[in-house]
């Protein structure tokens, strides 16, 4: 094989495998993910989270329910008491989910309730989803 016939095939091998790549990964800007919620779902699903915690259930309640909820906050997990709860603010666009900023009154077993300023992120595609934003007063 003469080096001209070689450094022919040798770019078609490297054609070839560009083309390869680009149809397995892609070529141009990925596609935009949609959201996984609405603003009525995602409201619906936080309060409904928040009077479940207010009146005594547990994340392990939530999770049992039909579809699951997945309620992520360190006072729920160490049973603090949710006494009551107030929404600040209509709910914004964060990812692919919505942010509600909250202000929590908490309690502790004979300590006076607190009051504790956070968000929440929620998402209700696949399941719902609520987590609370670090950081986020």
């Amino acid at each position: 094989m003469s080096y001209r016939q070689h450094r022919s095939q040798a770019g078609a091998f490297l054609l070839l495998g560009a083309v390869l790549v680009c149809s397995l990964v892609g070529c141009g800007e990925p596609a935009p993910l949609g959201m996984a919620t609405t603003p009525e779902e995602s409201l619906a699903a936080l309060k409904s989270g928040l009077d479940a915690w207010k009146s005594g259930q547990s994340q392990a309640d939530l999770r049992s329910k039909v579809p699951a909820v997945f309620f992520q906050d360190d006072d729920f997990t160490r049973q603090r008491k949710l006494i009551d709860f107030q929404l600040q603010e209509p709910g914004k666009v964060v990812g692919i989910g919505y942010s509600y900023r909250v202000t929590l009154t908490l309690q502790e077993p004979g300590k006076s309730p607190i009051k504790r300023q956070l968000a929440y992120r929620v998402v209700t595609t696949p399941v719902v989803n609520i987590t609370r934003e670090e950081g986020i007063p």
